[in-house]
């Protein structure tokens, strides 16, 4: 499976970062400058598949595995924008990292729901000096 990772210049050290990867349960990505290391490891898919009318787009929760370093592995929880009143998994934060869904692949169908092989999550990291 093919693993992107995209990302502008790496900032000056105390900078603001703001990346963007594309992870998969397949094998760990690196977060280009930063000691981060970020693997899907779930996906709670519940968004209105693409063959059917829905009156709301639903939503999907998204677990990463986040490496920092040396330390140890944590999971942080991000999701599809949902209405506050919801309260839906959203941003994830991990000390000063900020982790948002972006976009997640493939669309969900009637017809054959992914696996957790099959689906690529697209994450902003961002990180800023004043955290």
């Amino acid at each position: 499976m093919l693993l992107a990772a995209c990302a502008s210049q790496n900032p000056a050290p105390g900078a603001s970062l703001d990346r963007t990867v594309t992870v998969t349960a397949a094998a760990p990505v690196e977060v280009p400058g930063e000691p981060l290391r970020v693997q899907l490891v779930a996906v709670n898919d519940h968004r209105c598949p693409v063959d059917v009318r829905c009156a709301w787009a639903g939503h999907a929760t998204v677990a990463l595995q986040v490496s920092h370093g040396a330390s140890s592995p944590q999971v942080v929880m991000v999701g599809t924008p949902s209405p506050p009143a919801m309260t839906l998994p959203g941003e994830g934060r991990l000390g000063p990292y900020r982790f948002r869904l972006v976009e997640l692949a493939p669309p969900n169908t009637t017809i054959a729901k992914p696996n957790l092989l099959q689906y690529r999550a697209t994450i902003q990291v961002t990180r800023t000096s004043g955290d």
